[in-house]
């Protein structure tokens, strides 16, 4: 009944499981009154008081993370401070004031691989000591003992003497300094290799109590944390050269890292092969977009105002000289001029009535108005004439399409046909202006259009014309191309593609250095 509700009585008895975190183990209480009234007057209080030891390790646990949770937060916080820190020695004094608040720590120390072993870079709510102090160079050389051993180093005047083997150099600045207790921890990091990198090391005293081994693991995972920010800091250290040298070699691939003498003679002798080509002289070009034009486009408009009444032409048809392209309506001019022969006759007739009768001003006026009739009949006959619209020129419409325009009402002029001419095609394009000077008439050039880019013709360049567009947010200038005489019949007009203009021949490092060259004479004024 206990192990099911987890408190039982019997006669004189009280039975009570305690909690237990490992599930194989049972713990009970067991409790014997002489009074069974007594039994049911303390149940209660026995199995509040069973559940004692739960919730005082359930507290604990909760302490255990709550402390957890802080430290993780701090260390977040201070990864985040390293990371807006302005550079390497901003960032390495931030790590060890931090340390020294986070575990209550009366120095802490932090040294930094030079070209021959550690250097002290930062302490904490101090100044640096001198470089060559007896301090600095205790310091020193305890960080590098870490460093050898690969592993924290743990120094108290509590640990017996046979420990204190591997720490030689911690007992030395202990004797020296007598902090208390000392823990030192390497930074380490492995390379592609499995090569270890020895970065530096932290130095922590106190002298309240010894560091736990909850403190070490923080340390550990704030020192491995920090490490990786304080390397990629402490890269602004050393000079251009020196780091552009460092970084081309770190990149570069393992089998391309020279280490023995006949490699380095290799490596030698190719870059002076790569020198010596980049002075050897290449064929050079410049590309410019270019565009397809007629020698001539023709715009055909409306004759009259009126309506459209047929057309069999569109888009990209070819049309002949004389071949018709629309015709208007001519309905009411017909109506018109059949009016205007009806007054024509009329007064006619009163002209040689008025003849008759001897009446000669009116005849006269009959005779004016005769002739104003066979003016506007004539009129009408040239706008009937000219309701059929035929193409001037032999050529492809390029705009408009009067078929779909039929009874729609248009004035005299609107634009309705646009022809261009398809033989006699020319190449016009656009080149930059900081290329212009390279270009000379004669030179000879490839064009590619992106109707066939398999295709290539050849050209030369004829002259440049002296107007300047914009294109691309850059000046250009249109330079026209000869030798379209040997266009493909699928070529149209409007068509656009790439030209290459051959300049002759330049050295390969004035091809690859000219656009910066340009540059900086420009904004040197050189």
């Amino acid at each position: 009944m206990a192990r099911g509700e987890g408190v039982a009585i019997a006669t004189g008895l009280i039975i009570a499981m305690l909690p237990q975190a490992d599930p194989g183990r049972e713990v009970a209480m067991v409790l014997r009154f002489a009074d069974q009234a007594r039994v049911q007057a303390r149940v209660h209080r026995v199995a509040s008081l069973a559940a004692v030891p739960a919730l005082y390790q359930r507290a604990r646990e909760g302490r255990l993370a709550a402390r957890d949770a802080l430290r993780l937060a701090q260390t977040l916080t201070m990864f985040g401070n390293l990371l807006d820190s302005k550079n390497f020695y901003a960032a390495a004094t931030a790590v060890v004031n931090r340390l020294s608040e986070m575990f209550a720590c009366e120095q802490v120390y932090l040294t930094w691989k030079r070209s021959f072993g550690q250097r002290l870079v930062a302490v904490s709510h101090g100044d640096l000591p001198q470089q060559r102090s007896t301090l600095a160079a205790m310091v020193e050389e305890m960080a590098q003992e870490s460093l050898t051993q690969q592993s924290e180093v743990l120094f108290s005047a509590q640990i017996d003497g046979d420990q204190r083997v591997s720490a030689h150099a911690a007992a030395r600045f202990f004797d020296l300094a007598r902090p208390g207790n000392v823990i030192t921890l390497p930074m380490l990091d492995f390379a592609d290799d499995g090569e270890i990198i020895e970065w530096g090391a932290v130095a922590l005293t106190r002298s309240a109590h010894p560091f736990t081994e909850a403190e070490q693991w923080a340390l550990r995972l704030i020192v491995d944390m920090v490490a990786r920010v304080l390397a990629d800091k402490s890269a602004g250290l050393q000079i251009l050269p020196l780091r552009l040298w460092a970084e081309l070699t770190r990149s570069a691939p393992k089998w391309m890292q020279v280490k023995t003498l006949p490699g380095r003679w290799l490596l030698g002798g190719t870059v002076s092969a790569l020198l010596l080509l980049m002075l050897l002289p290449v064929p050079y070009s410049i590309s410019a977009t270019a565009v397809l034009k007629t020698e001539s486009v023709a715009f055909v408009g409306a004759p009259f105002s009126g309506f459209i009444k047929s057309s069999a032409v569109g888009l990209g048809d070819k049309v002949e000289v004389g071949q018709p392209l629309l015709a208007m309506a001519t309905d009411e001019l017909n109506l018109e001029r059949e009016t205007r022969l009806a007054e024509l006759a009329q007064a006619n007739r009163d002209a040689e009535i008025n003849r008759a009768v001897a009446k000669l001003p009116e005849m006269q006026i009959a005779k004016s108005r005769a002739n104003e009739i066979k003016t506007q009949l004539v009129v009408l006959d040239a706008r009937i004439a000219a309701a059929q619209v035929i193409s001037p020129i032999q050529g492809v419409i390029v705009d408009g399409e009067p078929a779909k325009k039929l009874g729609q009402a248009i004035s005299r002029g609107d634009m309705l046909v646009t022809i261009a001419q398809i033989n006699g095609l020319y190449v016009e394009a656009a080149v930059s202006e900081r290329d212009l000077n390279l270009v000379s008439s004669g030179a000879d050039a490839r064009l590619t259009l992106l109707a066939d880019p398999d295709v290539q013709f050849d050209m030369m360049v004829d002259h440049a014309i002296p107007f300047v567009r914009q294109q691309d947010a850059q000046n250009v200038f249109p330079v026209r191309m000869r030798g379209s005489e040997q266009s493909a019949d699928w070529w149209l007009p409007r068509m656009t593609g790439v030209v290459r203009i051959q300049t002759g021949n330049a050295p390969l490092v004035w091809v690859l250095s000219r656009r910066l060259v340009d540059y900086l004479r420009l904004y040197f004024w050189v």
